[in-house]
This record gives C-alpha cells, structure tokens and sequence, in this order.
C-alpha cells in the first residue's frame, strides 16, 4: 500500500506560547516570562507519504514521512513552536506464531523552535521501540516492551528532556 497526503492549512488567529520582553514584566526574579498569545494568520502546507508491505506472510514493514512547512505570515520574527519540519516513522510487525507478534519501531524527529524568540531550540533525534504482543484468545492480550531501547537522550521541548529506556507491561480484557 501506498498512501500520499497533501495539504494545506490557513490558520487565523493561532494560539502559541510568547515569549515577552522585556522579563521584568514577570517579576524581578523571573528568567523566562512567557503568554499565550494570538500570534497571527499560519500557513501550513505539506506532505505525508506512507507505505506498507507484507514481505512474507508473517511479516510486514511500513515506513511513514512528513515534511511540514508552517509560516507565520502576520509576524514572522515569532517562530512557530514545538513541530518539527520533518519526521520519519518506520516499523517491522513479525507475527511469530498465530497468538505471538513482535513489533519494532524506530521514530526520528528534526529540530524544532521551543521558543517563539528562536532562542530555545530542540535538536532532532531518533529513538527505537519493541514489544511483543499476546493475544490469548478474543477477550484477552497481553503486550510487553520497551520503549526508547537504546536509551537515548532527547528532549521535544529545549531544557524538558524525556524520558530514557522504560519497560511497560499490559493485560487488555475486551468486553
């Protein structure tokens, strides 16, 4: 399967995170001071492009890219915030047995704006998943995983890192 998605938004009136100067207004002590603010008429235009293969009959990949170009036509020394202008998702889902299947997934963002000044910027990254999945029978599945395998250290807002490797289980009783 293919998929392609093109598109184009004209946002009036966008709401976002400002910062304001000078600092002071906040308080003496303030190092940042920020507001939500209506920041004007955003064009954002792009393109999504998908794709998914069976490979064999037991495993499929797929792999899906964005590509983002937002604008703030009313102002733009205030930069758009916490979207990156590209992004890459792929995975490999291995159905093991009938009720096993292992998924893998691998996620890489670009940089992006943390701050409306350009003064605080998020650098990309990528980080890897995986989880095995159980389906006992219709009602009942169980999934185990870790995300962030390789333990990377990242951040999708400057100065707010994630979280590193984390280990989740889960039972699901459908009803």
């Amino acid at each position: 399967r293919v998929q392609v998605v093109v598109f184009y938004d004209n946002i009036r009136d966008m709401i976002q995170l400002v910062n304001i100067t000078p600092k002071s207004q906040c308080g003496a002590t303030a190092t940042t001071c920020t507001q939500m603010q209506n920041v004007g008429t955003v064009h954002t235009k792009g393109v999504e492009i998908g794709v998914t293969t069976a490979l064999m009959e037991t495993l499929e990949i797929g792999a899906n890219y964005t590509l983002l170009s937002r604008t703030n036509e009313s102002n733009p020394t205030i930069k758009l915030t916490d979207v990156p202008r590209q992004k890459l998702f792929t995975y490999a889902k291995w159905q093991v047995t009938g009720p096993l299947t292992v998924l893998g997934s691998v996620e890489v963002d670009s940089w992006r704006y943390s701050a409306s000044d350009a003064t605080r910027v998020a650098g990309g990254f990528g980080i890897a998943n995986l989880k095995a999945m159980y389906q006992f029978n219709q009602a009942w599945s169980a999934d185990v995983g870790v995300n962030n395998l390789l333990d990377k250290n990242y951040a999708v807002v400057e100065g707010y890192p994630m979280e590193g490797r984390n280990f989740f289980a889960n039972a699901t009783w459908k009803f």
